[in-house]
């Protein structure tokens, strides 16, 4: 476990950090393909698809979900023009956890992600992470045994870590939140308007093609 951590860090260089990128690049269209542990947003029929990897204790994801997603979801993802995948790429073991209880809640898994961004500084930052995701997730509506059956599984653990070493290896993620449109590297996750022009170029392709 430790060993991969060192890589993991190696590979996404501390989340405030996203490596720029040719927006011209397209890796394959394979990445907008369904995985075990996506938490999707949107119509699956829709044109574009738009795929995130984030860290749930990255403050610079924090501040996409804040100012950058809301406007996707306001402007694309409800007019069924965009399908939106989210997938969790932690990068220590905070977010790790923070991951895991994301899948544990199904019913809820959208509405934690919004939660644990929201209440990041409350533990993601804290040496008793643990204590403090239990006390979130609580009040949320969890109950307890299922707080500490989620937290217990190690198999969602390792899927979990093995999805995100994949990701890493096959599409050079070295930051979060990593973004793509149909394929295309966002360079600046923080730019609304490289994304919507990116979101608006593959709009016109479908309509023309």
């Amino acid at each position: 476990m430790r060993y991969f951590y060192i890589f993991l860090l190696i590979q996404i260089g501390y989340c405030a950090f996203a490596q720029e990128v040719d927006t011209t690049a397209q890796i394959p269209m394979g990445i907008s393909e369904p995985t075990k542990y996506d938490i999707c947003f949107g119509s699956n029929t829709a044109p574009v698809v738009m795929v995130e990897y984030a860290s749930l204790s990255c403050p610079r994801c924090s501040e996409y979900h804040k100012h950058i997603f809301s406007q996707l979801k306001k402007e694309y993802i409800d007019s069924k023009n965009l399908y939106y995948i989210y997938r969790n790429f932690p990068t220590n073991n905070a977010s790790i956890l923070a991951a895991m209880l994301s899948h544990c809640y199904n019913e809820k898994s959208s509405k934690t992600i919004d939660v644990l961004f929201e209440a990041q500084s409350a533990w993601a930052f804290k040496i008793n992470y643990q204590d403090a995701l239990k006390n979130i997730m609580i009040l949320g509506g969890m109950s307890e045994k299922r707080f500490d059956d989620c937290i217990l599984n190690q198999t969602l653990r390792d899927d979990i870590i093995k999805q995100s070493f994949e990701a890493a290896k096959s599409y050079d993620i070295k930051g979060t939140p990593a973004l793509f449109v149909n394929g295309h590297t966002v360079k600046d996750p923080m730019s609304f308007d490289e994304i919507k022009a990116l979101i608006m170029q593959e709009l016109e392709s479908k309509i023309n093609s």
